[in-house]
């Protein structure tokens, strides 16, 4: 049996202003080339622990201004993937000429622990003077990020994508000459991991006629919910023809196979503000973290 543990850390909600820029003020520069002495070549596929285990550090609304938490987390739980969930850096402070720099930062204490890690964007990763397209390929100078870009349609901005974890049994994913693809053909998923753009925030470089920034819708598009449906579908029919090559049996079908999942997006959506304000269902703060700290949340598509 596979377990998945995770470790939802959601940093800027529980900090005062006044210790974001006090960890700010101990965060290396980029000038000292610190960061590249770190980097890997981390590329190979994920996969379940021998133990049957497989641990996540899901990190919110860094901001920046988070860095020595994170590193305090980070040698801790020593996971197998992070995810950072949207907010990565405060646009609305950011200069043209410098706004990307910060991604060297943030993903510094990734990099010095050898650890991979997968993105989504949000609504302060997208400013006048800051766009998701330029945190991505900053990214991108890193090989641990696992961040991918899968949606083409230009409404539906950056991160949408999937991230297949192989069970401890897949030996494809630990051979080293397979392409992803050759191992996706070999093994079936033990889990998927499924990343949205949220959008929102304010388009890259416009002003209205009056001055002011012009903002972005702040829902996960229309093509990206097409492109799930359709890319879920195609993996149904996948592994259900791999299993019963495997296997010899007419029984795995697409209808019948479950590929169990795991999604993120950083505006939280209907379902959130429901499970946070319906009667009966009440919050844990241990299993709905920030739900509870963000009382009441505002959910997608609030304007």
């Amino acid at each position: 049996m596979q377990s998945v543990f995770l470790t939802a850390t959601l940093l800027a909600s529980i900090s005062l202003a006044n210790q974001v820029v006090s960890d700010a003020l101990y965060v290396r520069s980029t000038s000292s080339g610190n960061a590249l002495k770190h980097h890997s070549t981390q590329t190979a596929p994920l996969r379940f622990s021998d133990d049957g285990t497989f641990q996540l550090s899901i990190f919110e609304d860094l901001h920046f201004g988070e860095i020595i938490r994170l590193g305090l987390v980070l040698d801790k739980e020593a996971p197998d993937l992070v995810v950072l969930n949207g907010d990565l850096i405060t646009g609305e402070s950011t200069f043209l000429e410098n706004s990307t720099l910060y991604v060297d930062e943030i993903v510094a204490p990734l990099l010095e622990r050898n650890l991979t890690w997968a993105s989504t964007y949000g609504n302060d990763d997208n400013d006048v003077n800051i766009l998701t397209a330029l945190i991505y390929a900053r990214e991108h100078m890193w090989p641990n990020s696992r961040t991918t870009s899968m949606v083409a349609d230009a409404s539906a901005d950056t991160s949408n994508y999937y991230l297949p974890v192989y069970g401890s049994d897949c030996a494809a994913a630990q051979n080293a000459t397979l392409t992803a693809d050759e191992v996706a053909d070999r093994c079936m998923p033990a889990l998927l991991l499924w990343f949205f753009d949220s959008r929102s925030g304010s388009y890259f470089q416009q002003r209205d006629a009056l001055g002011n920034k012009v903002p972005q819708l702040d829902w996960v598009d229309q093509s990206v919910v097409d492109w799930f449906r359709h890319t879920q579908a195609a993996l149904l029919t996948k592994y259900g023809q791999l299993g019963r090559r495997l296997h010899g049996s007419s029984s795995s079908s697409a209808t019948e196979l479950i590929l169990p999942s795991l999604g993120f997006v950083h505006i939280p959506t209907h379902a959130s503000y429901l499970l946070q304000t319906q009667t009966g269902f009440g919050v844990d703060p241990h299993r709905e973290p920030g739900i509870n700290d963000d009382d009441p949340l505002s959910p997608q598509a609030q304007n």
